[in-house]
This record gives structure tokens, C-alpha cells and sequence, in this order.
């Protein structure tokens, strides 16, 4: 009986001897994880040994991320068989979220870069070469009434959270000021192939373009506005005898404040 009382801790003691708070204990029971013993005298809440346990295993689990209803279902497993599948399915889901986080990582650090570059190089090129690019026209209203690219499009939306609002300029209407076609860009590499269906993506092959910083005053953003602004990017071709092949396109990075509102784009200009 002595060994037996000796097992049987008080919430106090659990609490100060784990670090637990007690609305975390009781979370616990509530969850069925542990179970509580009543004092009939004085319904004071006591614990065993086992719960103590089960409190470090649940706190090893949570370090590793899970919820308390996957450990729930860990912890209620009856075969080592049935715990050994539970977890690998755990791990699975687990490597999937840190692959998602890394590809998360590298386009934060892409649009860092983006950003660093927009700081100093307003009114200033260079010449780069680029991957494959999705051009996403949202203007298509056919598109948008047809349930199945309406699901693609949310899940790539979740998918790449860094893509860009911007513009594609056509070739054959730069000196026409024609409406510029707005929609969303991002690089091939972040799509799966099932989003590269030929009815809302255009792609090209991999090319050469001038590169350079599109800055517009919001107050004073227009379609014309557009067209002036890369005119110092069409003199830069035409001085270091570059032509240009395709479509202009410029997407935008950020908006910054300062004495007016400014929009700053990357401009990309397809060269031959």
C-alpha cells in the first residue's frame, strides 16, 4: 500500500515537477490522455506514475510538431505493429510539410532578392537569362466560368504565395498603346506540369532577357504611363544593338511610399 500511495501524485507536485500548467493537465483529461483520480473526501485530483509518462511522451511528440489529435492516436495504438505504421505515416506528413516549408524558403529568398535589386537599380539594366516562364491571363473570363481551372488555380495560388501581380506588354502593340494585359507571372519551376495546361498558360523557352526596374506613380499609373516607362529600356536595346522578340512583361514587387505612392516592377525584355 505504502509503494502503491507513493505513485499517486498531486497536482501540484506534477505541475511543479513537469513545468505544466494545470490547464494544460486538465486539457489532457479532457483529451483522455490521462485520468485523473478523485479523492471522495475532498475531490482533490491525484495522478499516477503512468500519467507522468504519458505527459513527457505527449510533450516529446508535441516538440515534434503533432497535434494532440494525431498523439492521441499514437499513444492509443494497441500493437507495436499498428504504433509503428501510425508513426511512419506520421514522418510521411511531417517530411511533406518541411519539403513545402524549403520550397517556401526559396521563394522568400527570391523575392529578396527581387527586392535588393528594385533598391538599386531603378533606371538601370542588365542583361540576364532566365528559365522558362508561365504567364497566367486572368482576364480570361472563359476560364473563370469553368469549375475545373477554377480548383487549379486556387490550389497553385496556395501553392506559390509569392507570385506576382503584373503586366505583359505585346510585341506588335508597344507603339500602339493598347491595353496591357494584366495577370499573374511566375517562373515554370514552381508549377506542377498539371498547371501548365496550354488553355491558361503561355510559356517560352529559355532565353535572354535586358532586365530593369519599371517605376510608376500610382497617382499617375495609366496604360500610356506603362509604354513611357520602358522606353528607356527599348533605347537600351537599340544602343547596345539588342532586338527585341517577344512580349515585354513586368511584374510587380512592391509598393513603396515616400513623397507619392510608387509601384516598382521588374521589367523583363526578351531579347534575340
Amino acid at each position: 500500500m505504502e509503494a502503491q500511495e507513493r505513485l499517486i501524485y498531486s497536482v501540484g507536485t506534477v505541475c511543479k515537477t513537469l513545468d505544466i500548467n494545470e490547464s494544460t493537465l486538465r486539457l489532457y483529461e479532457k483529451k483522455g490522455l490521462i485520468t485523473s483520480i478523485k479523492n471522495p473526501d475532498n475531490q482533490y485530483r491525484s495522478f499516477t506514475f503512468r500519467d507522468l509518462c504519458v505527459i513527457l511522451m505527449v510533450r516529446q511528440y508535441r516538440s515534434y510538431g503533432l497535434s494532440l489529435e494525431k498523439i492521441q492516436d499514437l499513444i492509443k495504438q494497441q500493437s507495436v505493429e499498428s504504433l509503428l505504421q501510425e508513426f511512419r505515416h506520421v514522418i510521411d506528413e511531417k517530411e511533406q510539410k518541411i519539403q513545402q516549408e524549403q520550397k517556401l524558403l526559396g521563394l522568400m529568398k527570391e523575392q529578396l532578392t527581387d527586392l535588393s535589386y528594385v533598391t538599386r537599380s531603378t533606371d538601370q539594366f542588365q542583361v540576364i537569362t532566365l528559365p522558362e516562364l508561365c504567364f497566367f491571363n486572368c482576364q480570361n473570363k472563359e476560364l473563370h466560368q469553368r469549375p475545373e481551372y477554377k480548383k487549379l488555380v486556387r490550389q497553385w495560388s496556395k501553392l506559390v504565395p509569392f507570385s506576382h501581380y503584373g503586366c505583359r506588354m505585346p510585341l506588335h502593340a508597344i507603339h500602339e498603346n493598347a491595353p496591357v494585359d494584366f495577370g499573374y507571372l511566375c517562373f515554370r519551376k514552381h508549377l506542377p506540369k498539371e498547371y501548365l495546361h496550354p488553355d491558361f498558360t503561355e510559356t517560352a523557352p529559355s532565353r535572354t532577357y535586358v532586365q530593369g526596374v519599371l517605376r510608376i506613380a500610382k497617382a499617375q499609373e495609366s496604360i500610356a504611363s506603362f509604354y513611357k516607362s520602358i522606353q528607356p529600356g527599348l533605347a537600351y536595346l537599340k544602343a547596345h544593338q539588342f532586338h527585341l522578340i517577344d512580349d515585354v512583361i513586368g511584374y510587380k514587387i512592391c509598393t513603396i511610399q515616400a513623397e507619392e505612392q510608387l509601384d516598382y516592377y521588374i521589367l523583363l525584355l526578351p531579347i534575340a
